[in-house]
């Protein structure tokens, strides 16, 4: 008998687990229930009919009934033990897990999957949703962690372009960082369209594949059927992947994808930033976005070098210009003032060999000879020498502070002859103005056209130094 009882609680728990769980709940529930119904109305019912007859039995009877009846409230409390343990447990341990899971921890498991049946299955889906939100949380913060460090390696490249001033410079750099910051990019290079407007030309180009590629010239028609030639027309990304059926630069066999990004400014199109990539996948929506703002501060930063290039240009022929019209000016005021009678300029064969030396080398030069020392500063004035200056000492009073003061008084001298020539300068032309204001006052006092020619004869004559002069009137045919 207890083999059978035993056999047969092993059946229906086996049963009871492997309901399905309303199945379960009804059975949890309303079996205990309807058992001590069942159990206590029989026991009212037996008694009120066999009390009066069997009233030497109504003890017995009644004990009976009771222990019935606290066996229906037990085998209740069992079920309704089991259906805790069963079903109201596991249910908390689910709901205590998903608000772990609500709080972020994606590393949380259910243990009660072990357990079978739908509860189980349900825990074991909520493992399996946990599992896959932890793999895509992983996957997405991976991924954030790739485009910011990407967003920041455009960013340095940016900044460091940008500091640089020529051109093939900062081409060259900016492929090299390119594929230095980005291991999907195994080379890059750099076309630039030509003056005409007709061709875009090879500016720059990694390893020696590039420089195979920049001996040969490499180059490629504007609008041609090429992705370089269709870039610099449209002035839009393209991104062609190769393989079976298109291959790619002979140079390049190992290109699988290949991007190509204008490089346009306010002025239009002036050129294209050139990727290849050994993955066929290499360059999605995402990687063209990111490439095109290195590309735009690419442009940015040539535009820059070109605009500095062209500025520094111009101060240089700003800079020639000045000091040949300083040079013509000085040249002019020394010829000036030899030709004053009481001028003690000597001609330029009295220049001694130390100062022809200073002014040759634009510094300070010595000579020592016994126990004297010559030297000699060149006169120097806004980069343009005027010439030097020269000195003789005893040795033992020459000391480099001595070397020093000969170097200022000769740039103090600069200043001042400077200084004398731009006074002489200005007396001149105040000179010229009040002698034409003083020769146009007599013209106009004339009243007819003899005396204004007689007046402007005379005047002429007395200012300038001629030994003739006239005046000659024609009739335009």
């Amino acid at each position: 008998m207890k083999r059978i009882a035993r056999l047969l609680r092993s059946d229906l728990r086996e049963w009871f687990r492997t309901r399905p769980l309303d199945l379960r709940f009804v059975v949890a529930v309303s079996v205990p229930t309807v058992f001590t119904i069942i159990v206590a109305l029989a026991g009212y019912s037996f008694f009120s009919q066999y009390a009066v007859a069997e009233a030497g039995r109504a003890a017995e009877i009644g004990g009976t009934l009771f222990g019935l009846v606290l066996f229906a409230t037990l085998l209740s409390i069992a079920f309704w033990v089991n259906l805790h343990i069963t079903i109201q447990r596991p249910l908390a341990d689910i709901q205590a897990g998903v608000q772990r899971l609500a709080d972020g921890a994606l590393g949380e498991r259910f243990s009660v999957e072990r357990g079978g049946g739908e509860i189980g299955k349900l825990a074991h889906a909520a493992n399996q949703l946990n599992a896959r939100l932890e793999t895509n949380f992983q996957a997405t913060e991976r991924l954030v962690t790739e485009r910011t460090r990407d967003l920041e390696a455009a960013h340095s490249i940016g900044s460091l372009l940008l500091t640089l001033r020529d051109a093939q410079g900062i081409s060259e750099r900016a492929i090299a960082l390119i594929g230095e910051r980005f291991p999907a990019v195994y080379h890059a290079q750099v076309f630039l369209i030509d003056e005409r407007r007709i061709d875009a030309v090879l500016h720059a180009s990694m390893g020696e594949a590039g420089q195979r590629l920049l001996d040969h010239g490499q180059r490629y028609e504007v609008g041609s059927r090429g992705i370089i030639g269709q870039v610099t027309a449209r002035g839009e990304p393209i991104v062609t992947q190769f393989g079976d059926t298109l291959r790619a630069d002979a140079l390049l066999p190992e290109t699988r994808a290949q991007l190509a990004l204008p490089l346009r400014t306010g002025e239009g199109m002036i050129g294209a930033l050139d990727l290849h990539s050994k993955q066929s996948d290499a360059f999605s929506e995402a990687d063209v976005r990111l490439f095109t703002s290195i590309a735009d501060q690419l442009s940015i930063a040539l535009l820059n070098a070109r605009v500095f290039q062209e500025s520094q240009s111009a101060l240089r022929d700003i800079e020639a210009l000045n000091r040949m019209l300083f040079s013509s000016a000085w040249e002019t005021f020394i010829e000036a003032q030899r030709r004053r009678p009481e001028s003690v300029a000597g001609e330029r064969a009295a220049l001694s060999e130390l100062q022809r030396e200073a002014i040759r080398t634009r510094t300070l030069v010595e000579q020592a000879e016994g126990d004297q020392v010559r030297f000699a500063a060149p006169i120097i004035l806004r980069t343009q020498v005027l010439g030097a200056v020269e000195w003789e000492m005893r040795r033992a009073d020459y000391t480099e502070e001595t070397r020093i003061l000969a170097t200022e008084l000769a740039n103090r001298l600069a200043l001042a002859a400077d200084n004398a020539r731009l006074l002489d300068e200005t007396r001149r032309t105040a000179e010229r103005e009040r002698l034409i204001n003083t020769i146009s006052n007599k013209i106009s006092q004339q009243a007819d056209v003899a005396g204004v020619l007689q007046t402007a004869v005379r005047e002429l004559g007395q200012a300038l130094p001629v030994t003739q002069m006239s005046i000659r009137l024609t009739r335009d045919n």
